[in-house]
């Protein structure tokens, strides 16, 4: 019937428009032949761009167009449909059907193959039609799809952290990669937890359970974008009003991790308080003990916060040495012990914590085993101190011994750091990260020369000083490459040592110094290099 009326029909009739439609829709119907369909729309399309039908065949093109994988292509024609019936002083409701069910299905089928970024392209096209009033449905498949795309972007960032470049040129690539798989993951989560928060409202009478469900979406959200004041203010909300939700206990919970991680510790400390106090026994009170302790140590409590830690670790029937909790609570006691310089507590509780038997390879391994390392490094301080006094013979081996196993020990730890940060890309690494991953190299080093073993020292320091060449802090090492040489009496090597020092010094760069970590300036090394050579110091012979 259709090719009948084309055949009576004058080409400039614009009731050919209808027929072209029609046509398009019975191909796609019968054969299924996509290209011949995306044809004859596009004819209606071209020659009949003044009728009603103009709208149908634009979003035609469009459908066809997804169907054939020319994605960018169909969005574009999907937003000129859209500017049209917007642009039309009486919109027909079918135009905005038809376009609403295409968009959407290729947004479904999009979102079902897990190409999230597309799927939002298609949804995307639907915005012009609603502007500022989007449907709550609609609400819900943009904050799903943010959700998706932040998933993806962390889950790339995480693969970019634990691949080891093998040059320069693809470390900073890496890097570059990595910041931006960060950056755009922490985007998308925001949005995500915006829309969330909006489809909450916009449901707040409709459907309860959906109201309450995206209160809690958008708080996590908030959470991975690290938007605290945000992240705030949807748990609050979800707190006032949903006092009789399940999740009521663990939003406050989230609600006072926000406020901590907001700076905002004497709020947080009264959430995690009264939360414990109210609900001792939920799980989200026993999520709340050891974030309530690191409040109370940055509030200035560390009597208080060792306190609430022991319980954690001995008095609470709840919390079980294989859970998070525990493991929590060891590594904030060990390091609130190595803060108030009590190290032989502080391996105690960390030597605990790294036991991968029962934890396994933990996300902090190297920042504990550096810790853990330290508190071995700095209890041979305390031991020597104490080997200064007189004592029994038996105490004084017993001693020494100890002074060499935690030298060992510090040297060990200090490797398996170093190892555990070079399998990830150096670039991704935090500044305390950075920070710990260099200084191992640099006290690996000292274990041995505490321990008078000469060779190794030299080595481990000539390691340390070629990996952080443009670092002043290699400068460190060189100068104990010296000191080691003159340990041994080999003058000659430690007047060459000297001299390799003294070339390094000119090498790196002033700013350099402005490191605070530093212990002495260029002036001080300077002076160190012109007097050691001025008074002759690596001569084989001294003069009485």
């Amino acid at each position: 019937w259709y090719q009948s009326a084309q055949k009576s029909l004058k080409s400039e009739d614009t009731l050919n428009a209808q027929v072209l439609v029609g046509m398009a829709q019975i191909t796609l119907a019968l054969s299924g032949d996509v290209r011949k369909a995306h044809e004859i729309y596009s004819t209606a399309a071209m020659k009949y761009g003044s009728t009603d039908e103009f709208v149908d065949a634009t979003i035609g093109q469009a459908d066809c167009e997804s169907r054939l994988g020319v994605h960018a292509q169909a969005v574009k024609h999907l937003l000129l449909a859209a500017k049209t019936i917007l642009d039309h002083p009486h919109p027909l409701d079918r135009h905005k059907d038809l376009m609403v069910k295409v968009a959407h299905d290729n947004f479904e089928l999009q979102f079902g193959q897990d190409q999230f970024g597309q799927a939002l392209s298609y949804l995307s096209t639907l915005k012009p039609l609603y502007g500022e009033q989007l449907p709550p449905t609609i609400l819900a498949d943009f904050a799903i799809t943010h959700e998706k795309l932040g998933d993806a972007y962390t889950a790339e960032a995480a693969k970019l952290q634990n691949t080891a470049p093998v040059d320069a040129y693809a470390t900073e690539e890496n890097h570059k990669a990595f910041q931006l798989a960060n950056q755009e993951a922490a985007l998308q989560y925001g949005r995500s937890g915006d829309y969330f928060y909006d489809h909450a409202l916009a449901v707040t009478i409709a459907d309860d359970h959906a109201h309450g469900n995206s209160l809690w979406n958008a708080g996590q959200n908030y959470d991975k974008a690290q938007m605290w004041d945000k992240a705030i203010d949807a748990y609050r909300e979800f707190a006032r009003v949903r006092s009789n939700d399940p999740r009521f206990v663990l939003a406050i919970n989230h609600l006072g991790l926000a406020y901590q991680a907001d700076g905002q510790y004497k709020v947080a400390y009264k959430l995690f308080e009264e939360l414990i106090e109210k609900h001792p026994k939920s799980e989200a009170a026993i999520s709340s003990l050891v974030p309530m302790a690191q409040c109370m140590i940055e509030m200035g409590e560390p009597e208080q916060a060792e306190r609430t830690l022991q319980y954690v670790l001995t008095d609470n029937q709840a919390v079980t040495p294989e859970g998070d909790a525990y493991r929590e609570a060891l590594i904030e006691l060990g390091k609130l012990y190595f803060s108030t310089g009590e190290y032989l507590k502080a391996i105690t509780k960390l030597e605990e914590a790294i036991d991968e038997k029962r934890y396994g390879n933990a996300e902090q391994s190297p920042l504990l085993r550096y810790r853990l390392a330290e508190s071995y490094r700095l209890s041979v301080g305390d031991i020597n101190k104490t080997l200064a006094d007189p004592m029994p013979q038996a105490k004084r081996m017993e001693l020494q011994k100890l002074r060499v196993s935690n030298l060992e020990r510090a040297g060990v730890l200090y490797s398996q750091a170093i190892n555990q940060f070079e399998a990830r890309n150096p670039k991704t690494l935090n500044k305390l990260e950075m920070t710990y991953f260099r200084n191992a190299y640099f006290f690996r080093g000292d274990c041995s020369y505490d321990l008078g073993r000469w060779d190794d020292a030299i080595t481990l320091y000539d390691l340390a000083a070629r990996k952080w060449e443009n670092h002043p802090a290699s400068l460190v090492a060189l100068v104990q490459i010296v000191n080691a040489y003159c340990e041994q009496g080999a003058m000659q090597e430690a007047r060459a040592a000297n001299d390799r020092a003294r070339y390094q010094l000119k090498r790196i760069p002033d700013e350099a110094f402005k490191d605070p970590s530093m212990p002495m300036g260029r002036k001080h090394w300077e002076d160190w290099l012109r007097w050691s050579n001025e008074l002759d110091l690596f001569a084989s012979t001294k003069t009485p």
